[in-house]
């Protein structure tokens, strides 16, 4: 007797959050970012060793927008993050002379505007939860090192004759 197999019901109706980080943990962005440049030196490299004749070199072209947009929507969460998309959109409005005629570059600056605060909090916070890691390691440690000095026979005869 064969039974069916059951399919999973999509429990979640929420729209799908774009995380920046990829599986491997490192970030999306700067992973964008370094693809992007090595298309774009590869596109300089073959149309600098092309014959004059076939001066335009657009093999890369469509993965190069479908990058640029996924930086459009990806929000930076650390940094990292921040420094990396905003370098990119930087150089890309440099490079260009001027912004691009999608705005591209303003939805990018715009990420990182609307980031910055969430991420100087999330800094902030991880920095506090540390020192106070830290503090209670450093209070444990000494109270620890009360006690065994104060299970001492000899500091405990002193103590209680106020010889301390």
């Amino acid at each position: 007797m064969t039974t069916n197999p059951k399919t999973r019901k999509n429990v979640s109706k929420a729209a799908p959050v774009t995380s920046s980080m990829t599986a491997r943990g490192t970030s999306k962005i700067r992973e964008l970012v370094a693809r992007y440049k090595w298309l774009e030196a590869d596109q300089n490299y073959q149309t600098a060793i092309a014959p004059p004749e076939n001066d335009a070199d657009d093999r890369h072209y469509a993965e190069q927008e479908r990058i640029i947009s996924k930086l459009r929507t990806l929000v930076p969460q650390n940094y990292g993050e921040l420094a990396a998309l905003f370098r990119f959109a930087l150089d890309d409005i440099k490079i260009s002379d001027g912004l691009r005629s999608d705005r591209a570059d303003l939805d990018m600056l715009s990420n990182i505007k609307d980031a910055l605060s969430n991420v100087r909090y999330a800094e902030r916070e991880t920095a506090r939860q540390e020192g106070m890691k830290t503090m209670r390691e450093f209070l444990n440690e000494r109270t620890a090192d009360t006690f065994a000095f104060a299970k001492d026979p000899e500091v405990m005869k002193k103590i209680f004759w106020g010889n301390a």
